[in-house]
């Protein structure tokens, strides 16, 4: 290879290089998916959150505290989200909100759902719907101690009815368990 040639290479290669970063820097500056619709359904076993996208999106979840889910979809667009999503009488689900939010330096269209009570969730991805399935209440009640379940109360603006029920009631454990649990937890408590 001669001086010229290699000189030549050189430069094609850089100005190839300068317009592959132009345009990358281009696309990356405006999102081009978009959250269209947001809405909410009851079924017998489970209530269902749906996020509707012009095209199938990433996201992140996560639980900041037990009554609030986060959805962060990062580089996606959420003006004009049409938000149907409603409370109803025996959903876990207070209210759902979008609001914009940076991460990492990103803009971040985040989806901030407030529950009623802390049930267990699931968070499932159909070509360009992301899905939130959130287990019913149960007909028993929070097994919240009272402390905590008048905050969460406060916190979403939901009214709780009826007593608080004791965590170790609901959770089937007598007198002599919960006292076989203490004897096993000062027993591990000496062996170290």
């Amino acid at each position: 290879m001669t001086v010229t040639r290699g000189v030549a290479l050189l430069l094609a290669l850089t100005a190839g290089l300068g317009t592959v970063s132009k345009a990358d820097t281009g696309s990356a500056g405006a999102p081009s998916a978009r959250l269209t619709t947001i809405s909410s359904r009851l079924g017998a076993r489970s209530a269902s959150l749906v996020i509707e996208a012009s095209e199938p999106v990433p996201y992140v979840t996560t639980r900041p505290d037990p009554l609030t889910v986060l959805l962060d979809f990062r580089n996606v667009a959420a003006d004009g989200t049409d938000n149907s999503a409603k409370a109803e009488a025996h959903s876990p689900i207070a209210r759902v909100s979008v609001e914009p939010a940076v991460s990492m330096g990103a803009p971040v269209s985040r989806v901030r759902i407030a529950l009623t009570e802390p049930v267990t969730y699931r968070v499932r991805s159909e070509r360009n719907r992301v899905v939130v399935d959130f287990d019913r209440r149960s007909a028993k009640g929070s097994v919240m101690p009272p402390v905590a379940r008048q905050a969460a109360a406060e916190a979403t603006g939901v009214r709780v009815d009826g007593p608080a029920v004791d965590p170790i009631v609901a959770l089937g454990l007598g007198v002599s368990q919960t006292t076989s649990i203490g004897r096993s937890l000062a027993a591990v408590a000496v062996l170290e």
